[in-house]
């Protein structure tokens, strides 16, 4: 517009003070089809630009928050969230991929993730990362969830049901060596972009983390699929039958965190009777009466095939046998 408005005024000065007449419909008619061409194919490329970053962000968190960081490119800078954690590992993957081979392996891998990111998109979960068989996910940021740990705990239960499903269509070979465990955990993070000036990557920092994952990893220790943690669970509207399964110090912490298992998918089917059994069990044993736990723990593991019950016989033999002095009803865990 602006050469074109020159090329006017030179022309009207041309013919005003030098009585020269100079074509300028023409010019100037190119001039502005050319700027208008021009301003629509920007706008089509750059619509088209974002529209990638779009599916990319997608790809990441769930459509509503990815609408929001686009929205807001200053969400992405580091800050702290009160965030609930999902993690989930797959159990031995080395077993499993000498068994299946780099292809298999890899399709199998594919086929947990599509199930896991399923279930946490569902409930507006964002993705941290695939980290080997590890799967990250977390509700609370960039934008405040205040439902987010109930549905962390609906994409856990889901989760869960679509890992049997997977599990289900597999050989014999391999059903016996496929397991996982599912870890719920709430508290504070950093989050935002982090990494280089090469290369960055938008994800948490933080404690939280560590504790989730050793949640997670005590969930092959007790014989469960699915633990959360009080912090998580006492956010938790309506969670169903649910036992504590134990108060203990992870090992590099000193406080104790407590460990639930709330009814789930993998739990057996008559849970009531099994939960009310624990809880009188467990309340010997945290008072210190182990001579009293052991035969309900050990009813327990035999009616029930219950891992905790089993693990909970051997603590109470050895408990009874080398009595704490200060028992207060937490055990110390001196591997991770």
């Amino acid at each position: 517009m602006l050469l074109a408005a020159l090329i006017a005024f030179a022309s009207l000065e041309a013919f005003n003070r030098l009585g020269l007449i100079f074509l300028t419909a023409v010019p100037i008619f190119t001039i502005l089809t050319c700027g208008v061409i021009t301003l629509a194919y920007d706008f089509w490329t750059e619509r088209r630009a974002r529209e990638e970053l779009r599916k990319t962000m997608d790809l990441y968190f769930s459509p509503k928050v990815s609408a929001y960081v686009l929205a807001n490119p200053g969400s992405m800078e580091a800050r702290s969230a009160e965030v609930t954690l999902l993690l989930t590992d797959l159990r031995n993957s080395t077993p499993l991929a000498e068994k299946l081979g780099p292809a298999g392996m890899f399709k199998l891998l594919n086929q947990v993730f599509e199930v896991e990111t399923n279930a946490v998109m569902a409930e507006d979960g964002a993705l941290e990362h695939f980290l080997g068989d590890q799967f990250l996910t977390y509700w609370g940021a960039p934008i405040p969830q205040p439902e987010g740990t109930n549905q962390a705990l609906r994409a856990a239960m889901e989760l869960i049901k679509g890992m049997e499903s997977v599990k289900a269509v597999q050989s014999p070979e391999v059903k016996a060596l496929f397991g996982y465990g599912v870890a719920l955990h709430t508290g504070s993070v950093l989050f935002g972009n982090k990494g280089s000036a090469k290369r960055l990557d938008f994800g948490l920092v933080g404690d939280t983390v560590n504790e989730a994952a050793r949640i997670e990893a005590l969930t092959k220790y007790y014989g469960v699929t699915l633990l959360i943690s009080r912090e998580a669970f006492v956010q938790v509207k309506d969670p169903g039958l649910h036992r504590l399964l134990d108060r203990v110090i992870v090992k590099g912490k000193s406080t104790p965190v407590e460990l639930l298992e709330i009814q789930n998918p993998r739990t057996v089917a008559n849970y009531a009777e099994l939960v009310t059994d624990w809880n009188t069990a467990f309340g010997h044993y945290t008072a210190g009466e182990f001579a009293a736990a052991r035969p309900l723990f050990a009813k327990l593991a035999e009616q029930f095939n219950d891992g905790p019950s089993k693990l909970m016989v051997h603590r109470c033999d050895e408990l009874a046998a080398h009595p704490p002095a200060d028992w207060k009803g937490v055990w110390k865990m001196e591997n991770k």
